[in-house]
């Protein structure tokens, strides 16, 4: 979830051409100094009005515009996550994650998307679109074929999130 948090964040941070993300956090936040890191983040020096302190880790990102999107001066869209894991996904559920994570600009609505495999057993993607039905249609496409996946056993797997965003 927090790389979800963060991936928002930064394509927040893109869209409004702020290339670079900044961060402080404690010393003794183990854990979270590996998660920075691990999503490439790297260490700097204190920024803003912070203060070089002993206690604190400053750690910066450099952005890129890696988004394929035609969002342009739209002022609504919606924005589809998906979260699944890479192992244990049956045949089935693989061929439906690899149809959601790699949409194409042939889908009506479809303006962009994003795409992060957060470790080597789960993968986090981003994708924009024009309105519902549109997204509607993208997943009738993405699940043809496939009415024998029970709710059960899919929901358990991939996780579909959908978000209205509005300027």
């Amino acid at each position: 979830i927090a790389e979800c948090i963060i991936a928002v964040l930064e394509t927040f941070l893109v869209e409004k051409e702020i290339f670079i993300s900044r961060l402080e956090t404690g010393i003794h936040q183990h854990a979270a100094i590996r998660f920075y890191k691990k999503i490439g983040y790297g260490l700097t020096q204190p920024f803003g009005n912070y203060q070089l302190d002993p206690l604190s880790v400053f750690m910066q990102k450099h952005l890129t515009s890696t988004t394929e999107t035609n969002k342009g001066n739209l002022s609504s869209y919606y924005v589809v996550t998906v979260l699944s894991p890479l192992k244990g996904l049956s045949t089935d559920c693989a061929e439906i994650l690899s149809k959601l994570i790699s949409v194409d600009a042939k889908h009506d609505g479809f303006l962009g998307r994003n795409s992060f495999q957060s470790s080597e057993s789960e993968v986090f993607a981003v994708s924009y679109w024009l309105d519902r039905q549109c997204i509607s249609n993208w997943l009738s496409i993405c699940f043809e074929q496939k009415h024998h996946i029970g709710n059960e056993t899919f929901s358990g797997k991939i996780k579909i999130f959908t978000a209205f965003v509005e300027a």
